[in-house]
């Protein structure tokens, strides 16, 4: 779970692997409006815990990434490798 101590930012980019693979399960981005929202703030660390949950995930300004960067990661393992 990421900690955020300043919000000087546009948009978050959160990806989510695939624990066995590391294959990307899920890529997207949101406005730092959004994730400061649903932030928590979090005293013993100083900062603002984010948790990508499922309501978040249905956001309407939620970008989805997911086949970009699987995209990528395919290009960057080559012909015939696995990603």
């Amino acid at each position: 779970m990421p900690v955020f101590r300043s919000w000087d930012f546009d948009l978050a980019a959160f990806v989510l692997f695939d624990r066995s693979t590391y294959r990307v399960r899920h890529g997207v981005l949101l406005p730092s409006s959004i994730v400061q929202t649903a932030a928590r703030s979090v005293d013993h660390v100083n900062g603002h815990r984010f948790v990508l949950k499922a309501a978040i995930m249905a956001h309407p300004e939620l970008r989805d990434v997911t086949e970009a960067l699987r995209s990528a990661a395919e290009l960057r393992a080559g012909p015939g490798q696995s990603a």
